[in-house]
């Protein structure tokens, strides 16, 4: 079980992946986790850096979607006002709602997002490539999120016994 909280990779956030090589290196699809990894629980709709963003991407080629565990009243703002696809409720970490969102192989997607519990876990079910970044701002974090990512650091610590190595190579920046 361990094995499916290791992301394919780790970065500071989501402005620091090299969205260019990706998609020279035939990535297509981008399925972003909305909450803490996009924005913060604070705001209600994007900023206009996010929109711009989201621009960009979509200019190299990506289609980009938003899978969230957050309701529809939270992400439907963002999906409209972004113009992209995507869905609430996914119930993360089960691949269910990612696997209805894919619109290419799944060689070709990449699941970007901040929790191993949730966004990761799911990429790996899914069997497509997961980025894990930092939160964007924990201070917003709600409830369930605090909770997950209590469970989270014990489940690094375990991967860290087990899998040091892979700690070393892929989670170390994160959790140190």
């Amino acid at each position: 079980m361990l094995r499916k909280l290791i992301p394919s990779e780790v970065v500071a956030n989501v402005r620091s992946i090299d969205y260019a090589a990706k998609y020279k290196a035939g990535f297509r699809q981008l399925m972003f986790d909305l909450d803490n990894t996009l924005t913060t629980y604070q705001h209600s709709a994007p900023t206009p850096e996010l929109v711009d963003f989201i621009q960009e991407l979509q200019a190299i080629g990506f289609e980009v979607s938003i899978v969230s565990n957050s309701t529809r009243k939270r992400v439907d703002p963002f999906l409209q006002a972004l113009g992209v696809r995507g869905r609430a409720s996914c119930k993360k970490p089960s691949a269910k709602a990612l696997r209805e969102m894919l619109h290419v192989d799944k060689e070709s997607v990449i699941v970007i997002g901040d929790q191993l519990l949730t966004d990761i876990w799911a990429a790996n079910n899914l069997g497509v490539r997961s980025v894990l970044v930092h939160p964007v701002d924990i201070t917003t974090d709600r409830f369930f999120t605090t909770m997950n990512r209590k469970v989270e650091r014990y489940a690094v610590k375990k991967i860290r016994q087990k899998h040091p190595a892979v700690y070393d190579q892929r989670l170390k920046s994160r959790y140190e």
